[in-house]
């Protein structure tokens, strides 16, 4: 049972991870990808569908690459989606489909596709690409270059124009050099991501990464953490900016603790807990529903609007 208020429920459709980046224990503390049968899928999100959720959040380590290591099956991300979106449209509901930690290697062309297709799936793609040097990248065993970054971000915005990025950054991994964490910052630059988290390195001598050479001292690591955070606070205030006057869904959650309080939400580019919010005047705006919003105002990171 879900408690009355809450309208955002969250589906595991896998456990584990098989990709052994050098930076990660999780494949040995959880054990290799296992994808979750899509039966037990179906049932939680009928039981979330009966319940009134009204934002279903899919998350594994990688959500893309649910199926790949069914036996038997052609199951994949992209026609799970498929499924779930369909039982929405035959239910005429307004529940809205969010994926989170989309490995970029395995976003292909059939889950843009998919996005692009149902109105009931956000076009909000969390994509974790860590670094965007090749030498770092290699010795982090991601199995990508920044070409290939380039042209999969490229390929999401041409087909789904409205999309929202968000990305993951690690700052300080062992060699990572000036050079190499400038090209980082030129490539957030160019990229212009919505979202952005940073982290720093974070060492332990059971990690093959603890191995690599010149490991990065934490005053360093702060400081291009900071670096990084400020770059993209500039960035994400002037890509904000496009949604003023814009009229746009937002799910409504909580009062603020300003005063007088302001009712917290989130339209379909806000992800809970790791994005800014929309706030709406108006003592009258109920929790747990979704409202046409004009937005009045736009923040480095939250909006603000007025019910219509």
């Amino acid at each position: 049972m879900f408690p009355k208020d809450q309208k955002t429920a969250y589906i595991r459709i896998a456990e584990g991870c098989s990709l052994h980046c050098t930076y990660c224990i999780i494949p040995k503390l959880r054990g290799p990808y296992q994808s979750v049968p899509i039966e037990y899928i179906l049932n939680d999100f009928n039981h979330c569908l009966n319940a009134d959720i009204k934002e279903i959040i899919l998350v594994a380590q990688d959500t893309a690459s649910y199926g790949k290591d069914l036996q038997h099956s052609n199951m994949t991300l992209s026609r799970l989606l498929i499924q779930l979106a369909e039982k929405i449209e035959s239910l005429n509901c307004k529940t809205r489909i969010r994926i989170l930690y989309m490995n970029p290697q395995h976003i292909n062309d059939a889950l843009i596709q998919t996005i692009k297709r149902y109105p009931s799936i956000c076009p909000y793609v969390d994509m974790p690409i860590q670094h965007a040097c090749d030498d770092v990248l290699k010795k982090m065993n991601r199995p990508y270059t920044k070409t290939d970054l380039y042209r999969l971000i490229e390929k999401m915005r041409s087909n789904i124009p409205n999309i929202a990025l968000r990305t993951s950054l690690l700052v300080g991994f062992p060699g990572e050099k000036e050079n190499q964490f400038q090209e980082l910052i030129d490539f957030v630059q160019d990229i212009q991501f919505d979202h952005l988290g940073v982290f720093d390195y974070s060492d332990s001598d059971d990690l093959a990464s603890h191995h690599i050479k010149d490991h990065v001292d934490d005053m360093e690591k702060e400081a291009r953490h900071h670096e990084l955070m400020t770059c993209q606070a500039d960035i994400s205030y002037q890509r904000q900016q496009r949604y003023v006057g814009q009229v746009l869904d937002v799910l409504t959650e909580e009062l603020s603790d300003d005063d007088p309080p302001l009712r917290e939400g989130r339209t379909v580019f806000q992800a809970p807990e790791i994005d800014g919010l929309t706030l709406i005047a108006g003592h009258k705006v109920e929790q747990g529903k979704i409202y046409p919003v004009r937005i009045t105002q736009a923040m480095h990171y939250d909006l603000l609007g007025e019910i219509m």
